[in-house]
């Protein structure tokens, strides 16, 4: 029976490398796992952690109190799962798509060019966005104007147009890179299959559905529940970027809410214990989700996280 000392002294040169990885997880992922304690106290920075005064679950009953609550919960799930439903498949298409092509040169252009944007500043992507959506000369506009006639109209403020901007926005930044773990795994499917299928008669189509998609299902899987368990999540920057107050009600998330209250917060006194609350739900909510759809996919597939 194979024993972790064993494995220890056998790949002892991949554990070490392993080691400033571990490091770093355990300084800025773990570590600070303490600091939840505040959720639960009123926090001052003269008390510290320990000497702060304990209030249990008021902050969490005040945030399921507010007003602002339902619709910062809403905006969030819903941000997410218009962006599964639009946007998890397009890397898929993608990938499948770029493996098809002959030209090895064109193909490594084309998927350079795609995952490039995900390494853009999300400020330089949402000044893209502001200057082919604006008001004075932008291309959206100009187009829209030449075609219908209609004035041009400032899409930003508009709350109406939020969500779709957003998420074509979060599509064209992620996609490519996204797709690069789509063709490590289409590239790992047994070329035999293809070449037998090929000799039996199989087009390009009949390739792709009965070889490519059943080859990279786990991939998929995987990856899908890698999304579910980030439903009470959204990405920060793009968002805060893109809003305007006029758009807040479609447009606040969970981490625009925090942000506000916990930093930029207009009394100019910072609510940490408050901001810390809403986190620490954010995160439990996320781990019931990601739990429970890992459960239901190792009942009913072969694939799980866990």
């Amino acid at each position: 029976m194979r024993t972790f000392g064993k494995d220890l002294i056998k790949y002892k040169m991949l554990f070490i490398f392993l080691i400033p990885s571990a490091v770093l997880m355990i300084l800025f992922n773990y570590i600070p796992m303490f600091g939840v304690i505040i959720a639960f106290k009123d926090y001052r920075v003269t008390r510290g952690f320990i000497g702060s005064n304990w209030v249990g679950l008021k902050h969490f009953i005040a945030f399921f109190n507010s007003p602002l609550a339902l619709r910062v919960v809403r905006n969030t799930v819903l941000l997410n799962v218009y962006g599964l439903l639009w946007g998890f498949w397009v890397p898929i298409v993608f990938a499948i798509l770029l493996c098809e092509l002959r030209s090895i040169k064109f193909r490594k252009a084309v998927q350079t060019i795609s995952y490039l944007p995900y390494f853009i500043s999300s400020v330089i992507v949402a000044s893209l966005v502001n200057m082919l959506l604006s008001v004075d000369n932008g291309p959206v506009n100009v187009i829209r104007t030449a075609l219908t006639g209609a004035d041009p109209i400032n899409f930003l403020v508009i709350p109406e147009y939020f969500r779709t901007i957003y998420i074509i926005t979060s599509i064209w930044q992620g996609f490519g890179w996204t797709a690069i773990i789509y063709i490590a795994a289409i590239i790992g499917i047994d070329q035999q299959l293809y070449e037998a299928a090929t000799v039996d008669g199989a087009n390009a189509l009949q390739r792709i559905w009965h070889i490519t998609l059943p080859g990279i299902t786990s991939t998929i899987i995987i990856l899908l529940l890698l999304n579910i368990g980030r439903l009470m999540s959204s990405a920060f920057e793009l968002v805060y970027l893109l809003q305007a107050p006029l758009t807040y009600d479609v447009s606040d998330t969970i981490s625009t809410y925090v942000y506000r209250r916990g930093i930029a917060n207009a009394t100019g006194i910072p609510e940490f214990s408050f901001t810390t609350a809403i986190g620490l739900f954010q995160s439990i909510v996320n781990v019931m989700l990601l739990t429970t759809a890992n459960a239901l996919s190792r009942k009913y597939t072969e694939s799980s996280l866990f």
